[in-house]
């Protein structure tokens, strides 16, 4: 027997193993739009409504926040110039809060307010994108926004806004450094 076969033959039997192992092992990953979950992580409370969940930007003065109100998640930015938006989260973060301490996932809202310069139309669909969640509690986050694009101002329908507002599909070019606090 050659070396080449006899190392094939040798190695199938723990090449099907570790073939099971893999693909079994996704049962209790986040979805595919999350990075994995941040082992330990206390960032956020068991209950939204005890303390709610912010994203402060610090010196750039704006922040970001996330509260619990009569069962549905909030999403809240202050641009820290008079101006902002809030929205309900909807899809898989207002199904599953744990989600947020994944390392780098989307936020999907429906908007339900706008002030200052921002031009996003009420009732609409707009995401939010974080990435590089630590321990410490410092992630990078923005909103969607691509030069150019004819939906800066969102989508009609939460499948349409999630197809749309991707890292793939040129979004959240801009993202700012965060201090979640609670």
């Amino acid at each position: 027997m050659f070396p080449l076969q006899r190392f094939f033959s040798l190695s199938a039997p723990l090449l099907a193993v570790v073939f099971l192992v893999t693909a079994c092992s996704g049962d209790n990953e986040p979805p595919q739009r999350y990075g994995p979950k941040i082992a330990g992580a206390s960032l956020i409370g068991p209950n939204l409504a005890d303390e709610g969940y912010f994203w402060d930007g610090g010196s750039a003065g704006d922040s970001f926040g996330i509260v619990e109100s009569a069962g549905d998640l909030e999403f809240s930015y202050d641009d820290g110039y008079g101006g902002g938006f809030t929205g309900t989260i909807t899809g898989d973060v207002a199904d599953d809060h744990s989600l947020l301490k994944c390392k780098w996932g989307y936020i999907t809202i429906r908007v339900d307010s706008v002030s200052g310069f921002w031009t996003l139309t009420v009732g609409s669909y707009y995401v939010i994108h974080w990435k590089d969640l630590d321990s410490s509690g410092l992630v990078y986050e923005g909103s969607a926004y691509r030069t150019g694009s004819p939906y800066n101002n969102g989508m009609s329908t939460r499948t349409k806004a999630e197809a749309e507002y991707t890292v793939e599909n040129g979004y959240f070019n801009m993202l700012g450094l965060y201090n979640i606090t609670q």
